[in-house]
């Protein structure tokens, strides 16, 4: 290993033959991590800088520098047979501690779960990783679908600076690799995945780890949705303060148009056209910081489940303030007011894919721990293109889906909608949006259709407001 200084770094490098491509790299990198990609004669080169504030990160980097051991972790991986991008050198300055790597080409797992409709052996792939990892005592520490690299020599691990290798490698440890690798996409997995993937882990201890993974993966849900309520109203990669108003990441200069008319008053809420967006304002403090911390949530989630959010604003002493949005006015309606229009004009056919889009999107979002807690037809948004959104954002919850919360939800949606729509499309929706829930569905059906029964069925139809009885 040769020993060089460019540019205020002292760089300990294993090939002397990326000199060249270092300078470009410079000291006193801003931020909490550069990035940099430099293409040599030979290789491309792929620089990676941590940069340390304050005391604690001045300790750090003195006595333990990010960079130095993402090297020595790469080092180890790859002598056990463990793919990872090949470390050619580490870089150490004042406050900041650098890594250089061959450039690996490739996708992110997440990213490939995405793309895939036969995901099969991607998890098991996935599989046969962390059990080489377990086999060697690596517990990863950072180990999220986004930090394994899908190349075309197989699962690639990045990101190492969090990693330990543990002597006393136990249960523990297990579980944090595996959660941490299942969490972004277990609530997209079906039971035959979910069974198929623990099997080939560990065939003898399949149901103890995955009853023990899944209660992990539910606490570190709970906690990450709790960080991005408390960052809500910060400065963040998801929102930026401008002036006296909080942008949404990339909508800087939305909903600056004049009032046209008030669309709703209440003791709670006041909504509002304006030219260019929908403004609710809040009457109480408390109603406005829940939907903005909905709001920020959804965005880090990146689902489009509710109208494009813009800002939030005129938080004051006398005004608790509102959240501006994108106005779908004119490109859709609410799903009670959408099917009092178009139900009796639709073909069975039409009928059977509408109530399997709804389902889906419904179904879809309880898997990903979305619960509506209003969900009445008035509160579901239809679009013309076939989409569906989701309104009054300050009545969504993050929890797991139980039998009650799926109860009420289906009893709500059930008695707002027309009660021409026939029995059989009720039970088509019924059986596509429960069928993967691990509930008693019979029981669950007989106790949605004697409340539904015992209620008067209250709608906005085309006409106004609806009172009908079964």
């Amino acid at each position: 290993m040769i020993n060089i200084t460019i540019n205020r770094i002292r760089w300990h490098l294993a090939d002397e033959g990326i000199t060249g491509a270092l300078e470009a790299v410079s000291a006193g990198e801003k931020g909490r991590r550069g990035y940099r990609k430099v293409d040599t004669e030979t290789k491309t080169v792929f620089v990676k800088a941590f940069v340390e504030k304050g005391l604690p990160g001045l300790l750090r980097n003195y006595l333990c520098p990010r960079g130095k051991k993402e090297y020595d972790m790469a080092a180890y991986l790859l002598s056990r047979g463990v793919a990872t991008p090949k470390p050619l050198g580490y870089g150490l300055a004042t406050r900041n501690s650098y890594v250089a790597q061959e450039w690996m080409e490739g996708t992110t797992f997440l990213e490939k779960w995405h793309e895939e409709k036969e995901r099969k052996e991607l998890l098991l792939s996935l599989a046969d990783l962390l059990a080489l990892l377990k086999k060697h005592h690596v517990r990863h520490n950072d180990l999220h679908a986004g930090n394994i690299l899908c190349t075309s020599r197989g699962l690639s691990l990045i990101d190492l600076h969090s990693m330990r290798i543990k002597d006393g490698f136990d249960e523990t440890d297990e579980v944090s690799n595996l959660s941490h690798a299942l969490a972004m996409l277990y609530k997209e997995m079906d039971e035959e995945d979910r069974n198929g993937f623990f099997l080939r882990y560990d065939p003898l201890r399949f149901s103890l780890l995955r009853t023990r993974t899944e209660k992990t993966i539910r606490g570190m849900f709970t906690r990450w949705v709790r960080s991005k309520e408390k960052r809500a109203f910060s400065d963040t990669s998801k929102t930026r303060w401008v002036q006296d108003r909080l942008y949404i990441a990339g909508m800087d200069g939305r909903a600056d148009g004049g009032l046209s008319e008030v669309l709703k008053r209440d003791r709670k809420i006041v909504v509002e056209r304006h030219t260019d967006h929908v403004r609710k304002v809040y009457l109480t403090r408390r109603r406005l910081k829940k939907a903005w911390q909905t709001h920020v949530v959804l965005v880090y989630m990146n689902l489009p489940v509710i109208p494009q959010t813009y800002c939030l604003g005129g938080r004051t002493l006398r005004s608790p303030g509102y959240v501006c949005m994108e106005d779908l006015g004119a490109y859709g309606e609410e799903l009670d007011r959408f099917l009092d229009r178009r139900y009796d004009g639709m073909s069975v056919r039409e009928r059977r894919i509408f109530v399997g889009n709804l389902a889906g999107f419904l179904g879809g979002l309880l898997r990903k721990s979305v619960i509506h807690r209003d969900l009445k037809g008035c509160n579901i948004f239809v679009l013309f293109d076939g989409s569906i959104r989701l309104l009054d954002v300050e009545d969504i919850v993050f929890q797991e889906p139980d039998a009650e919360s799926v109860r009420r939800m289906l009893i709500q949606l059930n008695t707002t909608l027309p009660g021409r729509i026939s029995g059989m499309d009720r039970i088509r929706f019924f059986l596509a949006l429960t069928h993967a829930l691990d509930f008693n569905k019979k029981a669950l059906f007989d106790n949605v259709v004697r409340a539904s029964r015992s209620s008067e069925i209250v709608y906005e139809g085309v006409a106004g407001l609806q009172r009908e009885n079964w």
